[in-house]
């Protein structure tokens, strides 16, 4: 499963169980893009996500890869899509992303 590295910023809330958090990431652009999710999708660390815990915390958003591109600044991105497999969009409704490569993760 391929997907692009977040910072989770802070906790939300306990409802729905397990939780809810918001993190984001840095497109090429520079762009920041934000995301409200279940703790579940975002993290999977062995210890667990609360208002106790210490932030940033890094976790991963899955996704897809799609065509090589460069950003406005003429650097190597990549299409990167939040649709599949779970559906999830930035607080602004946007799933498709121009990301660096260092940004992406295989955890295959």
């Amino acid at each position: 499963m391929f997907g692009i590295k977040v910072s989770i910023l802070r906790y939300l809330s306990d409802d729905p169980h397990p939780g809810i958090v918001a993190c984001q990431f840095v497109d090429s652009n520079g762009r920041h893009w934000c995301f409200v999710e279940k703790t579940a999708v975002v993290y999977d660390g062995s210890d667990s996500l609360g208002p106790q815990s210490r932030f940033p915390i890094t976790g991963f958003i899955a996704g897809t890869i799609g065509a090589k591109v460069f950003s406005k600044n003429g650097h190597e991105a990549v299409e990167f899509s939040t649709e599949q497999p779970w559906g999830i969009e930035s607080i602004e409704g946007q799933s498709t992303f121009i990301v660096r490569p260092d940004v992406l993760e295989d955890r295959t």
